[in-house]
């Protein structure tokens, strides 16, 4: 009997100890239930006010894509109504153009008439001038006095009497022309080929209306004109050249020119004092 008292006192101990750990567990687990029913509610509402927010931004995003749509239709519209521009200025273009060919086509023919306007009437001036001069008197042709040559429309006379420089000058003025001038290297070429057969020595050169008597180095043709420096065909000597105013004959220098011994054309001016006595070139214009 003392033993089953013992028995149960150790069973109840054994429950009272169990039920102290259960009620231990209890209490933990109630917390633990507190804890998460709290955490639910801040879960709860954190998301009610996310989803209240989220519902927001969804209103706004929406009303945006309506704006966009809005503007995309009206980007369409206006895309659609610059497409039919473009055609009708293609158009337009494409005719402008043609018209423009007409018009270049019209202004060529036009340069083309005035052309062949002009050259009619060239030819009718000359059919005009023919038949004038078939039905008219003809004019005298001009010729060179005796014992000149032509050359060019100009007149020359090579004398064969000897003078100074000035007397050969006033000479050639009396009988209406000067002492021959030279301007070209046509000219130059002619007179010397006359010459060449005719100049043997020294004594046998020829005056031209070259001098440089106002002012020495200034050398100027008896028309007053100034030598071109283009155009001189002066004489190489001694392994120097022409015009060198040479004083060993004459004092004052050599200030007249003339044409001597040449072996080509471009090497036959000479200068020399004016006071020697040669033959003279003299010229005329017809």
């Amino acid at each position: 009997m003392r033993e089953n008292r013992s028995l149960l006192w150790n069973e109840l101990e054994s429950l009272k100890n169990k039920h102290s750990g259960l009620q231990t567990k209890f209490t933990n687990i109630s917390e633990t239930h507190s804890a998460l029913i709290r955490t639910l509610t801040d879960f709860r509402a954190s998301a009610e006010e996310h989803l209240s927010r989220s519902a927001l931004n969804y209103s706004s995003l929406q009303s945006d894509q309506e704006e966009l749509e809005a503007k995309l239709r009206t980007l369409q519209n206006d895309l659609a109504s610059l497409s039919s521009s473009f055609s009708e200025v293609k158009e337009n273009s494409s005719s402008l153009r043609h018209q423009l060919d007409v018009l270049t086509d019209q202004s060529s023919l036009r340069i083309k008439l005035d052309n062949l306007s002009d050259t009619l009437s060239a030819l009718m001036k000359t059919l005009a001038d023919l038949s004038s001069s078939c039905c008219t008197e003809a004019k005298p042709r001009k010729t060179c006095p005796d014992h000149w040559e032509l050359f060019r429309r100009k007149c020359y006379f090579f004398s064969s009497d000897k003078e100074s420089w000035g007397t050969s000058r006033d000479i050639c003025a009396s009988a209406g022309g000067s002492l021959v001038i030279i301007k070209s290297q046509e000219e130059q070429k002619f007179l010397t080929s006359k010459l060449a057969e005719q100049i043997r020595s020294y004594d046998d050169s020829y005056w031209i209306g070259l001098n440089d008597l106002a002012a020495e180095g200034s050398w100027r043709w008896v028309d007053d004109t100034s030598l071109d420096a283009r155009t001189t065909f002066w004489a190489s000597v001694l392994g120097g050249r022409e015009p060198d105013n040479w004083s060993q004959v004459d004092p004052q220098g050599e200030d007249c020119v003339h044409i001597g011994i040449h072996n080509t054309f471009q090497e036959a001016w000479y200068d020399a004092s004016c006071k020697l006595k040669f033959r003279r070139i003299c010229e005329t214009t017809l």
